[in-house]
């Protein structure tokens, strides 16, 4: 299975749980042997890839994963930025009459890390990543930052490693 992971966090990282995250997830799909490749927004600009690039990205994945910090409530402005240039009309869905009609049918996991103790609202972003055939499964690490005790950075780390493991 070819794997797909877009990392949206601009920290380095060596200082980024969201990046750990991440790694964690994509060592698990490497040890169910899944192929994987990834990209972080913060790193697009000033490179060669483009938007025509990343729809290539996106049409070989038979999965995606996203991971982000969830800051404001919202992903990073650079991945909205993203989703909303790259998941537009045409390729990820068409309009039939009234209605959206996906155009990708792909499974999706969503890797959140938030600084903070409450329930995430993921309603907006569930119905347009189903408006793009998307089919997302959320993850959300709570408490993560400065105070995160190691033992609770270990158990959300395996539990990023399983869900990639698990495919």
């Amino acid at each position: 299975m070819n794997v797909l992971q877009i990392i949206a966090h601009p920290d380095p990282e060596e200082s980024s749980f969201t990046h750990a995250l991440a790694k964690s997830f994509r060592n698990g799909a490497a040890k169910a042997d899944h192929n994987v490749s990834y990209f972080n927004v913060y790193d697009i600009e000033g490179s060669d890839v483009g938007i025509n690039e990343i729809k290539d990205f996106v049409l070989n994945a038979d999965r995606i994963c996203f991971a982000w910090p969830c800051w404001w409530e919202m992903p990073p402005a650079k991945l909205v930025d993203l989703l909303q240039t790259v998941f537009v009309r045409g390729f990820a869905f068409d309009l039939a009459g009234d209605r959206m009609v996906p155009k990708l049918n792909i499974p999706t996991t969503c890797l959140i890390s938030m600084g903070q103790n409450k329930q995430l609202n993921t309603t907006n972003l569930l119905e347009a990543m189903t408006y793009c055939g998307l089919h997302p499964q959320f993850a959300v690490f709570q408490n993560v930052g400065p105070r995160l005790q190691p033992e609770l950075a270990e158990a959300y780390l395996d539990t990023a490693f399983r869900l990639g493991q698990q495919l």
